[in-house]
């Protein structure tokens, strides 16, 4: 095949494209401005010296010129050579098994776990490029550490039950979703590496197979809503897997709950399709597979609204196939037998972990919860500030927590226009595009307005926080958007389109800076100029998504797709290889080794090994963690009721501790042991003595001051250690 010739607007896409990726890739490289300027807090370097020591750093760089001729060299080579976009096509998922091999044969993750060793002033060995996130903490400071614990857990890794944290028997499949050798597992097929490779090696499996399967399924899902146009499929994959929320938020069940919804409703399609029956038990068993799946994550501030969007798309799929629809009694006799293994593995795994599912839902935190929606009209719009994260560490808009903040890059309300002209001027009734516009318009009103108490009920749609439905909101405005543009028979004129993108992108803008204003008082210059940065590149988008149709917009479209879903979301999570690094924190080291040596002298008095950290707040307080040791004050998704009765016998202090809790323990002199909130939701504080230690099992304490004055008549304390820096002692 012989190559195209290459237009001016294209080499103009590729060019600017390599430009703004080098420079994003360097301040990747070198963990963005909190890793290279800020000196003084986030806001100390935010001035026009920031600005020059930002362009020093990057255009400095020789590492920034040879990645933009790389890029380049790429992007020409996919331009110029159709076959090569072809040959990607066409084996795309031997390419993706190739790769996710790669990254798992080498150990390859997307952790953050070196936030321990930049918490205690060593190495991190790890590190390949990027920046680990001290914000991705659910990640680094708990999920991560629980993990380790089950891995680690001598004689009984990887249990069902067990008693790493709180020092008795905790559900860590219901409880903490970490992966145990138990049936169970069928519905956690990304954490099945940890029951046969290494922990390196199924972190990598873990991160890396989300992030494969992802891609794969999300293009299959784009072909669908773009009925086969690969380009546009290609663009709703990038909007999708490189999203600020679902980056931001990786490790959590949205991953893994797009996944299943979007995989159920293309097999369905193909279901649909399908003639003859015994091709049609494949996709019933997929279905069933992703159902069972989509159930047990359990999460349902997404999963509510996400089963409205399956129900639609349901819809549709019968609609469009009502004529060739076959179906009949072998079918029924497959599903209800599927239905019947699903519904029994549920059974089981909600009987096993009955008395922890009761435990959560009578605590006070998390507990029940009861929305009705609202407030979070300003919340929609904060994509338009999303593209700088990744880079500044915090929100552009606001300085808020950028998880929090976090949104698919949806472009709203421009999302409505391409369906609009579809409807009006193309007139067009298509049932997926009204089916999409209908679901955008009840979930954005959940989320700016709210529904009435009844109506909030009847829908379900109570267990889902208005600041948690707004993702859903921007994944559906996504989709709304690309099957708009694949219907669309002929792009705006120049003038219309001008239009339409200025007025749509002044709501983002003007929403951004009303609802943002105390944040532009101070430093008022450049964080204006980061908002007017934005302005443009989204009024450049808004305005080629309208022309999208035109044959020399679609390159300059896909190129600035790719900008803003690099600086986005790709470079969100740092590059490292293995977990290794956490050993190089004295600290961890010297736990694990007395550990070590008291599971090695046989001593019965010290079988049960429990350890208290004394007077440190998360992440410290999950320390004896990462090396699988039995924690009093690690993280608690439920709390032991019996053990802090024993400290709280009256249960005056139930409401304080009967939640999810990150725990602070402090050793105190003397006193009662009494219970305090730590300032949040998710914390408390326990202030005991050590006969109060002594008396719910503490064998252990580590601390970083020294506790020899607080010894009593009946415990007392050996010092184990001789680092001037951190104390652990064996209480007698």
């Amino acid at each position: 095949m012989k190559p195209l010739k290459i237009s001016k607007a294209r080499i103009a896409g590729i060019v600017s494209v390599s430009i703004v990726l080098a420079c994003v890739f360097r301040l990747y490289m070198i963990g963005g401005i909190d890793g290279l300027l800020f000196s003084g807090g986030q806001e100390a370097g935010f001035n026009t010296a920031f600005v020059r020591r930002a362009a020093s750093a990057v255009l400095g760089s020789w590492q920034t010129y040879v990645f933009a001729l790389l890029a380049g060299a790429a992007g020409w080579l996919v331009s110029v050579r159709p076959e090569i976009s072809e040959f990607v096509y066409k084996y795309r998922y031997p390419i993706a098994a190739a790769l996710f091999v790669i990254c798992v044969a080498a150990g390859l993750s997307g952790s953050s776990i070196g936030m321990w060793c930049e918490s205690f002033g060593v190495k991190d060995s790890g590190l390949l490029l990027g920046t680990s996130r001290p914000i991705r903490s659910d990640e680094w400071a708990v999920g991560t550490p629980t993990l380790l614990a089950q891995a680690y857990n001598s004689g009984n890794s990887y249990a069902y039950f067990s008693d790493t944290i709180r020092g008795t028997l905790t559900d860590y499949f219901m409880g903490f979703r970490q992966p145990v050798y138990d049936i169970a597992m069928i519905f956690r097929p990304f954490q099945l590496g940890y029951l046969f490779l290494p922990v390196a090696n199924a972190m990598s499996f873990y991160w890396f197979g989300r992030l494969a399967v992802l891609a794969l399924v999300s293009f299959e899902f784009g072909m669908l809503l773009t009925n086969k146009r690969k380009g546009l499929s290609a663009v709703f994959m990038l909007l999708v897997c490189f999203a600020p929320a679902l980056q931001w938020w990786f490790t959590t069940a949205l991953t893994e709950l797009l996944i299943y919804s979007m995989l159920s409703i293309v097999l369905f399609d193909r279901y649909a399709k399908e003639k003859s029956w015994a091709k049609r038990i494949p996709y019933t068993l997929g279905i069933l597979m992703c159902a069972g799946c989509f159930i047990m994550v359990l999460y349902p501030a997404w999963q509510v609204p996400l089963v409205f969007v399956l129900l639609g798309f349901i819809l549709y799929v019968i609609l469009e196939n009502r004529k060739n629809f076959h179906f009949g009694i072998k079918d029924a006799a497959v599903i209800a037998t599927g239905c019947a293994g699903v519904a029994a593995l549920i059974l089981y795994i909600m009987s096993k972990s009955a008395e922890t599912v009761n435990a959560i839902s009578q605590t006070v935190y998390p507990g029940e919860r009861f929305e009705t929606g609202g407030g979070c009209f300003a919340h929609i719009n904060e994509y338009i500030n999303n593209i700088w994260m990744t880079i500044t560490g915090y929100v552009p808009g606001t300085g808020n927590n950028v998880c929090e903040n976090s949104r698919f890059i949806d472009l709203f309300p421009l999302c409505y226009v391409p369906a609009f002209v579809v409807f009006i001027r193309d007139r067009v009734k298509d049932k997926l595009l009204i089916i999409l516009t209908v679901l955008s318009a009840f979930l954005g009103v959940w989320c700016a307005v709210g529904f009435p108490s009844f109506l909030a009920k009847i829908t379900f749609m109570y267990n889902s926080p208005a600041g948690r439905t707004v993702i859903i909101f921007g994944f559906c405005n996504i989709m709304l958007l690309i099957r708009g543009m694949a219907l669309m028979t002929k792009p705006l004129g120049r003038g219309a389109c001008a239009a339409a993108a200025g007025a749509c992108v002044l709501v983002p803008a003007a929403s951004n800076f009303i609802f943002s204003g105390s944040f532009y008082k101070e430093q008022t210059l450049p964080k204006l100029a980061l908002l007017a940065a934005s302005v443009i590149i989204f009024a450049a988008l808004f305005y080629l998504v309208l022309r999208g149709g035109h044959k020399k917009a679609r390159p300059l479209f896909g190129a600035l797709v790719l900008v803003v879903a690099f600086m986005g979301g790709a470079a969100v999570n740092p590059l490292r290889r293995g977990v290794d690094a956490v050993e190089n924190v004295p600290w961890v080291r010297e736990i694990n080794e007395i550990g070590e040596s008291a599971e090695n002298s046989g001593d019965g008095s010290y079988d049960s090994r429990l350890w208290l950290v004394d007077s440190e707040f998360l992440p410290s307080s999950n320390l004896p963690l990462l090396c699988g040791r039995t924690t009093f004050n690690a993280t608690a998704v439920y709390p032991d009721m019996e053990t802090l009765g024993i400290l709280d016998p009256d249960g005056r202090y139930n409401e304080i501790y009967n939640r999810y809790a990150h725990i602070t323990s402090v050793i105190v002199a003397e006193g009662e042991a009494r219970f305090e909130s730590g300032g949040a939701d998710d914390r408390f504080i326990v202030y005991l003595t050590l006969d109060d230690a002594k008396k719910i099992g503490v064998d252990y304490i580590t601390s970083r001051r020294s506790l020899d004055g607080m010894e009593t008549e009946n415990t007392k304390l050996v010092r184990l250690n001789d680092s001037g820096e951190y104390y652990i002692y064996r209480l007698q």
